[in-house]
């Protein structure tokens, strides 16, 4: 068998509102570490150990950790119909929601709501387990169940806020930063963020003695180098388009920038035109009456509007 389709293997399930939708190995991975984590008392990334699972209540692992994944993608296909856009497609992977195949507009907005919404579903989940743990009468193995549910919600949550490809927040900002840097900029920028928070996450795993940590560092950094050496080559698997065919229109600063230039530019005319009256009035009285008859004040006036213009008329001959 070719090792590359055995790491590239992947498995249909349920479609969502015919979308096909397929499991990743390394999601399967992740039932496995769950169903571990529940016989034993201690999930991945947790301090402590909890109460270990009958063995009859482990496989509810199963449609648990199926319903937040399912629930995080529905997110991501309301928005692309929402956005008139579509999914052709969704992988679920290990930790993370899925890597679609979508096509929505390419504009700042469009992204941010994309992303957005995934993670908003999830995080309402996360909010309402919580909030079901402390709050529904106490039952042992409810209560059980209520946690994972809690807990499978905040993990999904917790690694899609990392700003780095596959994860969720690395597409939301570059629709953020777009409008004020310039897609290419706001590519660059996700990019190094996910490189800080990469070996921030692997600091806190050495320090800690945590492999969970590490663990997941190494497989983010792993996705990381792959979407870096992609950008490179000139394709941004977020974006899907090459980095020569970008939108490049002016950026929300140009535009600023250029805005505070007309109106800088408006109010010197402005200005111009108010001290030019002053001056002609001023010379119309020096021409009837003489000099002399201008006060101290018109003198000082005078004086200063003909220092300006003589200053403008200089930089004008230097320009």
């Amino acid at each position: 068998m070719d090792p590359t389709r055995l790491l590239t293997w992947t498995m249909p399930l349920p479609s969502i509102g015919r979308v096909p939708v397929r499991a990743h190995w390394t999601l399967l991975l992740v039932v496995v570490l769950d169903v571990v984590g529940a016989l034993s008392g201690r999930f991945l990334g947790m301090d402590g150990r909890g109460p270990s699972w009958p063995w009859w209540l482990v496989p509810a692992v199963i449609p648990i950790l199926a319903f937040v994944h399912y629930a995080h993608e529905c997110g991501h296909v309301l928005a692309a119909r929402w956005l008139r856009g579509r999914v052709d497609g969704i992988e679920m992977h290990m930790f993370v929601g899925g890597v679609n195949s979508y096509d929505i507009p390419l504009r700042a907005g469009s992204l941010m709501l994309y992303a957005g919404l995934g993670i908003l579903a999830t995080l309402l989940l996360t909010v309402l387990g919580i909030a079901a743990v402390y709050f529904l009468p106490e039952s042992e193995y409810i209560g059980l169940l209520l946690f994972y549910f809690a807990y499978a919600n905040g993990r999904l949550l917790g690694i899609n806020l990392l700003p780095l490809y596959p994860c969720d927040m690395g597409l939301f900002l570059r629709g953020l930063f777009w409008p004020f840097a310039g897609l290419n900029r706001a590519v660059k920028g996700t990019l190094i963020l996910g490189y800080v928070s990469v070996g921030l996450i692997m600091a806190s795993g050495f320090w800690s003695n945590r492999f969970s940590d590490i663990f997941i560092g190494v497989l983010l950094l792993m996705g990381l180098l792959r979407e870096h050496q992609s950008c490179r080559a000139g394709h941004d698997p977020w974006l899907r388009l090459d980095p020569a065919n970008w939108p490049s229109g002016p950026t929300l600063m140009v535009r600023w920038q250029r805005k505070r230039k007309q109106l800088a530019s408006e109010r010197r005319e402005v200005e111009e035109e108010a001290e030019q009256e002053v001056l002609d009035r001023l010379l119309a009285k020096v021409s009837e009456h003489g000099l002399p008859s201008l006060t101290a004040a018109e003198r000082a006036s005078l004086e200063r509007i003909s220092r300006r213009q003589r200053a403008r008329a200089e930089a004008q001959q230097e320009v």
